[in-house]
């Protein structure tokens, strides 16, 4: 039945739950005098006759107006129910029992029981739906048709005055007192509600303070798997009602949530069968993940989409709310109860808060992870980087040594000696101890020999010593700092128009070696017969390395065991 009119009536748009409880008490009760009007209309004689309503139809004005009004009145409260209007719909059960009852009683002055206590239910009906307004409206319309009926039952009554207006007094003194017992009445409803209200403020008050210090801890978490126990135990610990806490995440295919944090011993179980739901299945996890909403399942509701699980079958209330990270759902908070009035409408706003709280606790764990990822990472390269780094110094060294080598071997002059007071220039036959120090240091040597100052810098090529020299002041005082650092930049200059020098002759060489390469095979292409390729090929071998003689032989030498017949000459 309650499915059926939510269906019809759309309670779903009406706000709170309060509101669709009233206005089921409204459709319920509306119901019922459409019934009762019916069974009156056809079975119950109208006060003052012998025939009920039904049969007066076209005869009596009074009751066929009181009819052709109270159906569409009825039609009109249904209507209104619909679209929303309950604070318009709410004064049409008083209006219908004062259309279909009252009305009808006008004429004989309202001076039956009957009367007196159709008047009662209209007010009782107005304070039911409409409250203090209700009582007011329908109290002053109750007494005003009370006096009208009367003044017009005397201008139509021969009856004495006194006897005519003692029940009419005593009804209307009866409404007053119905009408202050009612005003205390609600007097007493308003203090109990502000009560009430006052209590829930208060409880609602303290899980909001729960909630803010359950997001402080969680927040402090940095780790995400620490982050996420900490959430759904601290949910238990400080929500009673929660008997069960889970967290579950939608992984990066958005296909499935997984269980990612649960509590107890069942939780533990869960996650190692490593749980997880469908997104968008007919579970509560399903509807929350797909649809980003918040779902409150209670077990035996027709319109539930709750689940009964075989390792937590006491769970009678399950509570989803949505993990948001901006406006994408990456997953679900889960509250399980074995209390049937748990999760109150009023205090959804409060989980939902504390559940986007959690799910900036996990992007901060999530980004934090990534973070140290991407460090680790860039560490891994920066060794990587830097060993090869090594190995291409190494290997420069290599070369570099490599290319000195052989170079030094082919110069004509290696050490050279310059005498600027007599302007001559020798070679150095002996390698002085100064210039040898410097070399294997690869350091600055001064030495005071003599009365001389002798220094001694050595020469190097991308960290490579290759030489030194060497030269002798008057005097026994060392470089000062300053002039040290010159020379230093010196010799620097030095070892660079050096290797500056070797590469230049070695690109030399090698171009004049092209250039006798391609000399050569320039010849030896324009021959056209095997006789004077190989002609030409000795000449210029002997032109070019200056030989006496020079030998070509083709085919395969003797004794190799193949024929010599065969063999070329």
């Amino acid at each position: 039945m309650n499915g059926l009119i939510k269906r019809l009536f759309r309670l779903d748009q009406y706000p709170t739950q309060s509101q669709r409880d009233s206005v089921q008490l409204l459709i319920g009760t509306l119901i019922v005098i459409v019934i009762l009007y019916m069974l009156f209309s056809f079975f119950i004689p109208v006060a003052g006759t012998d025939r009920p309503a039904a049969a007066q139809l076209g005869v009596s004005p009074l009751i066929t107006l009181t009819v052709l009004v109270f159906y569409p009145l009825a039609a009109l409260s249904f209507v209104l129910i619909r679209a929303g209007q309950y604070n318009i719909a709410r004064w049409m059960p008083a209006l219908l029992v004062y259309v279909s009852v009252v009305l009808l009683g006008f004429n004989t002055g309202l001076r039956t029981s009957a009367n007196g206590a159709t008047l009662v239910a209209v007010i009782v009906l107005g304070v039911i739906f409409a409250r203090s307004a209700g009582l007011t409206v329908t109290l002053t319309v109750a007494l005003l048709t009370l006096v009208i009926s009367q003044l017009n039952y005397r201008l139509t009554t021969t009856e004495a005055i006194p006897q005519a207006i003692n029940e009419p007094i005593s009804l209307g003194l009866t409404l007053i007192g119905v009408g202050l017992t009612l005003y205390f009445f609600l007097g007493i409803v308003r203090e109990q509600t502000r009560e009430a209200a006052g209590d829930v403020e208060k409880a609602r008050q303290k899980l909001a303070e729960t909630s803010t210090e359950i997001t402080s801890r969680v927040l402090r978490r940095a780790d995400l798997t620490d982050t996420l126990n900490t959430a759904v135990e601290e949910i238990r610990a400080s929500y009673p009602l929660a008997y069960h806490v889970q967290i579950f995440l939608i992984d990066d295919a958005r296909q499935n949530a997984r269980l990612a944090a649960s509590t107890g011993d069942v939780g533990q179980v869960l996650l190692a069968r490593g749980h997880q739901l469908a997104v968008g299945s007919m579970s509560v996890i399903g509807r929350v993940t797909s649809r980003g909403e918040v779902v409150v399942a209670r077990s035996g509701s027709t319109d539930s989409v709750h689940k009964r699980n075989e390792f937590l079958p006491e769970t009678v209330v399950e509570a989803a709310l949505p993990l948001r990270s901006g406006d994408r759902v990456i997953g679900a908070l889960d509250l399980q109860s074995k209390v049937p009035d748990a999760f109150f409408e009023s205090d959804i706003p409060i989980f939902q808060a504390l559940a986007d709280n959690i799910a900036v606790a996990i992007d901060n764990a999530r980004l934090l992870e990534n973070a140290e990822a991407r460090v680790r990472e860039n560490q891994a390269l920066n060794e990587q980087l830097r060993q090869n780094l090594v190995d291409i110094q190494r290997l420069n060294l290599q070369l570099t040594e490599r290319s000195w080598r052989d170079y030094l071997v082919k110069v004509e002059r290696q050490n050279l000696s310059v005498d600027l007071n007599n302007d001559q220039i020798m070679d150095l036959t002996q390698v002085t101890p100064t210039l040898n120090e410097a070399i294997q240091t690869n350091r600055v040597v001064q030495h005071i020999i003599g009365g001389a100052s002798l220094v001694a810098i050595p020469i190097a090529v991308r960290g490579l010593v290759i030489g030194a020299f060497e030269f002798e002041l008057d005097g026994e005082q060392a470089l000062d700092t300053e002039d040290l650092e010159m020379m230093q930049t010196v010799s620097e200059r030095l070892g660079l128009a050096l290797e500056s020098s070797r590469l230049f002759e070695e690109n030399r060489r090698t171009a004049q070696r092209e250039a006798v390469v391609n000399e050569i095979g320039s010849r030896i292409t324009a021959s056209n017969s095997v006789n004077s390729v190989l002609n030409e090929a000795a000449r210029s071998i002997q032109n070019t390395l200056g030989a006496n003689r020079v030998a070509i032989r083709l085919g395969t030498p003797p004794g190799n065991g193949h024929d010599r017949d065969r063999r070329p000459s």
